[in-house]
């Protein structure tokens, strides 16, 4: 637990307007002390704390922070529910919490902009998503939630701009594009100017991060986009697993299972739409056959691939307390992805749907 009793200290001795000289002779102690308190270079006799205490008409608990300690504790444990949580009805309840009882946390107005932005009817929301980004712009002294709460605008204002009643165009979503740094001005570009025992998992870092960063071009700029021929699209996927599979060389694939898993179904809708169904169930069988080991594995493995040799992954860290089953289950029912009757009728398709939907 950090302790907080020197900022807490001047920030009583400062709302009774007393001189650190007066509050040592209040107190019966040297000024010199007084300011190694405030600076915290050394705190108090802990016999002395409740004398502290009464003084200012506080609890001891307050001069040394231990309310904010447990704070902080509720707030990452609910934060931690809440991001491995893929129950519309849970989230609500947990961002609810949190709003009412930490209105001023950026980590979870961040949580609130993102719950607006892609899980709400934006209609219903549209002044209050303006209102937390210019909060979390304007007193968030975090870069990475200010960097993170303008991407989610950006999504917003996307969706707006496609919108005829909206008042929201193109070059409000380019201007917000233009104020982001560029990754190579980011960690990622320099993780290898690190040395010592921080160089590995800085290269993991910087790796899964130019990889997340191919697979969302991948997504908004090839993936979706309806004028692509089905073929290209699929060459695109196959080049992505087949790096995957060089880099996760031992099928383990840390942050990457859910691109991995997910792309595959993805692929599988491909040959659909190509007409090879024979490819397709391929690809969903291989997709089932991974989640399947993702499963199986215990909650924190050691990596054995070349490049990331010795690190420690956590499941957790990518469905929370979700299988790799159900998400799959959840991917398939997606309703861009709507199998013909020949297709779902085959012995296969249905040897797949019946392991998701609880079979083994």
């Amino acid at each position: 637990m950090e302790l907080v009793f020197g900022k807490r200290f001047k920030e009583l001795r400062i709302n009774k307007n007393l001189t650190q000289e007066k509050l040592a002779e209040f107190l019966g102690v040297s000024f010199q002390s007084i300011s190694k308190w405030e600076r915290g270079d050394n705190y108090p006799d802990i016999t002395y704390l409740p004398v502290i205490a009464r003084f200012f008409a506080v609890s001891v608990d307050y001069l040394l922070g231990y309310d904010e300690a447990v704070n902080e504790e509720e707030i990452k444990q609910k934060l931690y529910e809440l991001d491995n949580s893929f129950d519309d009805e849970k989230r609500e309840k947990i961002l609810k919490e949190l709003k009412e009882k930490y209105p001023g946390d950026f980590r979870v107005l961040l949580r609130l902009l993102g719950q607006y932005v892609f899980y709400a009817d934006t209609a219903d929301v549209d002044s209050e998503i303006i209102s937390v980004y210019k909060n979390i712009q304007n007193n968030c002294t975090d870069d990475k939630i200010r960097i993170c709460a303008k991407r989610y605008l950006i999504y917003y204002y996307i969706r707006q701009s496609n919108n005829p009643d909206s008042k929201i165009c193109k070059e409000d979503y380019i201007r917000i594009i233009e104020e982001m740094p560029r990754m190579r001005d980011g960690q990622e570009q320099f993780s290898l100017f690190y040395y010592g025992d921080a160089l590995k998992p800085k290269i993991r870092e910087s790796v899964e991060e130019h990889i997340f960063l191919l697979e969302n071009t991948l997504i908004s700029c090839y993936y979706y986009n309806d004028d692509i021929a089905p073929q290209y699209k699929i060459g695109l996927v196959k080049n992505f697993l087949d790096f995957c599979d060089a880099l996760y060389d031992d099928g383990n694939y840390s942050r990457m299972w859910p691109q991995v898993l997910y792309y595959h179904t993805n692929l599988a809708w491909l040959y659909y739409l190509t007409n090879d169904f024979e490819k397709s169930i391929e690809q969903l069988r291989t997709a089932v056959d991974k989640a399947k080991k993702l499963d199986s594995m215990e909650k924190i493995t050691v990596m054995k691939s070349v490049i990331f040799k010795g690190e420690k992954f956590n499941k957790e860290e990518v469905f929370g307390t979700t299988t790799a089953k159900e998400q799959l289950k959840m991917w398939l029912s997606n309703k861009r992805q709507v199998y013909s009757k020949e297709y779902t009728s085959l012995i296969e398709y249905k040897d797949i749907m019946e392991f998701l939907n609880d079979g083994e």
